[in-house]
C-alpha cells in the first residue's frame, strides 16, 4: 500500500499506542481520561483524512477495500460525470493504524458517561475513515437498543446489513432487528429473525442469544412458537423486508474476486475469497 510523506506519518504515529493507553484506562474505568485522550488524538488524524491528493481509509481487511472502490468511491458508477469526479479526486490510501479504533474506544467510553448523542456522532466520523467497519456500526446498534429507540436502530441495522459479508455478522444484525420488532410486538417478523439469526450464527453463545429470546417471545404472549419452514421465514422476510443472507452485490464482488484469484494462481486471495463465498452458497 502506498503512504504518504513524513508529516503524514508523524501524523499517525501515535495511533497505536494512544488506542491501548485509552483501552487501560477504560478496563480502570476512567472514561473521562480515556476521552480527553482520544478526542485530541482524533483532533491530530482529522486533520490529514485528506492531505494534498490523497485521501486516508483504515479499512479492517481486503473484502472492505474492494467494497468501498466498487460501490462508495464513485470509480464504478453509473453515471459518467461521477465517474469522471471519482477519477480526478484524491488517490485512495489505506492506513494500517488502528485509526477507527480511536472513535471506537471513545464512542464506548462516552455511553459510559452517559453521553450518547456525542458517542453516536464520534462513531459516525469513525465510518468516514471506514464505511465497513462492523465495530463502528454495532456499537452504534447497542446505543439505539439500549435507549430504545427502535426506529433508528430498524434504519441503522438496515445501513449496517450493505457491508456485512461474514455469517456471524449477519447473525447478530438479525437479533438487532428481532429486538426491535419485539418492541414493536410483531411477533411473526421477531420470531423470523431469530431463526434467520440462528441459520446463520457460527457460535453456540449466539444461537443461545437467539433462543433466549425465542424463550421470552414464548413468555411475553403465552404461546409456544412452532419452528417455521424455510417457506414461512422466507415469506414473513419478504413481508418485513428483511434480507435473507448476504447482499448479492458483495456476493457476486466475491465471486468474481476469488475466480480473479484462481486465474492468477494467487492462492491466499483465492482461499480468502472462496471462504466468505462458500458461507452463503452453502446456504442456498
Amino acid at each position: 500500500m502506498l503512504y504518504g510523506n513524513n508529516n503524514v506519518t508523524n501524523a499517525f504515529s501515535d495511533v497505536d499506542a494512544v488506542c491501548e493507553k485509552a483501552k487501560a484506562l477504560i478496563e480502570k474505568k476512567e472514561y473521562n481520561e480515556a476521552i480527553e485522550l482520544l478526542k485530541e488524538e482524533i483532533k491530530k488524524v482529522k486533520k490529514f483524512k485528506v492531505y494534498g491528493l490523497e485521501e486516508y481509509y483504515n479499512f479492517d481487511e481486503i473484502f472492505q477495500f474492494e467494497i468501498f472502490i466498487n460501490f462508495l468511491s464513485g470509480i464504478n458508477a453509473k453515471n459518467k460525470k461521477q465517474r469522471n469526479r471519482a477519477r480526478k479526486g484524491s488517490n485512495i490510501i489505506w492506513r494500517t493504524e488502528p485509526i477507527t479504533d480511536l472513535y471506537y474506544y471513545c464512542g464506548f467510553a462516552l455511553v459510559e458517561i452517559g453521553e450518547f448523542e456525542q458517542a453516536l456522532n464520534t462513531l459516525r466520523m469513525g465510518l468516514e475513515w471506514n464505511p465497513c467497519s462492523v465495530a463502528l456500526r454495532f456499537e452504534r446498534l447497542n446505543i439505539f437498543r439500549n435507549q430504545g429507540d427502535v426506529e433508528n436502530l430498524h434504519k441503522e441495522a438496515k445501513e449496517a446489513y450493505k457491508y456485512v459479508f461474514r455469517p456471524q455478522h449477519l447473525a447478530r444484525i438479525y437479533r438487532d432487528r428481532g429486538y426491535a420488532f419485539i418492541e414493536e410486538k410483531k411477533w411473526e417478523a421477531a420470531i423470523a429473525s431469530y431463526f434467520l439469526s440462528i441459520a446463520f450464527a457460527t457460535a453456540d453463545e449466539d444461537i443461545e442469544r437467539a433462543n433466549g429470546e425465542l424463550a421470552y417471545i414464548e413468555e411475553t404472549t403465552g404461546s409456544e412458537i412452532a419452528e417455521p419452514s424455510e417457506e414461512e421465514i422466507l415469506q414473513i422476510a419478504h413481508e418485513y423486508k428483511i434480507p435473507v443472507g448476504i447482499e448479492e452485490r458483495l456476493l457476486k464482488l466475491a465471486q468474481r474476486r476469488w475466480e480473479q484469484s484462481r486465474q492468477n494462481n494467487d492462492e491466499d486471495s483465492a482461499k480468502y475469497y472462496r471462504e466468505i463465498c462458500e458461507a452463503f452458497i452453502a446456504d442456498e
